[in-house]
């Protein structure tokens, strides 16, 4: 009894221990399936002074303006999954978009399971 205890146990385990490289690209997968990188990409990307505006922020800039917020997970999954008052944005001026549509195709629970790696994400270089 003791040994299938324990062959539980390990499977758990080892169920529960998903590396980091392999949760960063299930979250890619799911963000591409989505929709999500239509606008938004993992990083920042380099551009001339005459080149069009990014779309969206990237992921690791969302990052570093939201990383440890009281409430920061919540209401960005909110974000994704309701959209965002283009009146209220804050990256105004820095993006082609100043609004976020609502995502149908999330799941408010994928919403934030994206929304917590996302702000695990180094920042931008």
């Amino acid at each position: 009894m003791a040994l299938v205890l324990l062959a539980l146990v390990a499977v758990s385990v080892a169920e529960g221990a998903e590396t980091k490289s392999a949760q960063a690209e299930r979250m890619r997968h799911l963000a591409g399936e989505r929709g999500c990188t239509v606008c938004h990409r993992e990083a920042p990307t380099q551009r001339d002074a005459d080149e069009a505006l990014p779309l969206a922020p990237s992921w690791r800039e969302i990052a570093a303006r939201y990383r440890g917020r009281a409430g920061a997970e919540e209401r960005l999954a909110h974000t994704v999954v309701g959209g965002a008052d283009p009146s209220r944005s804050h990256w105004k001026g820095r993006l082609e978009f100043n609004r976020m549509d609502a995502n149908p195709k999330l799941t408010r629970e994928e919403a934030r399971r994206l929304v917590r790696w996302i702000l695990s994400s180094p920042s931008p270089r």
